[in-house]
């Protein structure tokens, strides 16, 4: 999922299965966006970069992202069956990107406009490792990397599980039941 700045606070990280977005460490650093693409068994690929993410840079990742899942998820990875979810950002829904999944024979699941309560990264994954590196400065861009690559893999496999299988799945049967409006206020904490 990749996201324009905005207003909301968890504006930051990764999604189920992709996100590039605006990480600061420090004004000094820059900018640089992170892709991500995490199950409900934990992460399967990340990368950095301080390049603007255009489709043709996103169909670069998602080649190395498609390497990495038939390296890390062996049994899992039968061509036609590898489901994405995506919200509808510009590079998910270029010509050359739809051009690129259809190839690899990739299914996206569908993402009702204007939803980022249903995307696992604004809901989950950016708050959380921003909240455990939130006041940390970094001198360089390579210990802001190092320490989110550390919060990564601290994250457990129960944590993507209870993530993916709980509460995605219950954004989502909370938006078909609401009709697609929003629908933060409707959850429990």
């Amino acid at each position: 999922m990749i996201r324009k700045q905005s207003n909301n606070p968890n504006n930051g990280f990764l999604t189920i299965l992709q996100d590039p977005s605006k990480l600061c460490g420090h004004a000094l650093l820059g900018r640089f966006f992170f892709v991500s693409f995490f199950d409900s068994k934990g992460m399967i690929y990340h990368e950095f970069t301080n390049r603007t993410v255009g489709a043709n840079l996103f169909v670069n990742i998602l080649r190395h992202f498609i390497a990495a899942y038939q390296r890390r998820r062996p049994s899992g990875h039968v061509r036609g069956r590898l489901f994405l979810h995506f919200a509808n950002a510009p590079v998910h829904t270029a010509k050359v990107t739809k051009n690129f999944l259809r190839q690899e024979k990739v299914q996206l699941i569908p993402h009702p406009p204007y939803s980022p309560d249903l995307a696992p990264s604004d809901f989950w994954f950016f708050p959380r490792v921003k909240h455990d590196l939130r006041g940390r400065r970094f001198q360089n861009l390579d210990l802001l990397k190092e320490a989110v690559n550390d919060q990564i893999a601290d994250i457990s496999s129960l944590e993507h599980k209870q993530c993916i299988m709980k509460s995605w799945i219950k954004r989502i049967t909370t938006c078909l039941s609401v009709r697609g409006h929003y629908f933060e206020g409707f959850l429990e904490v």
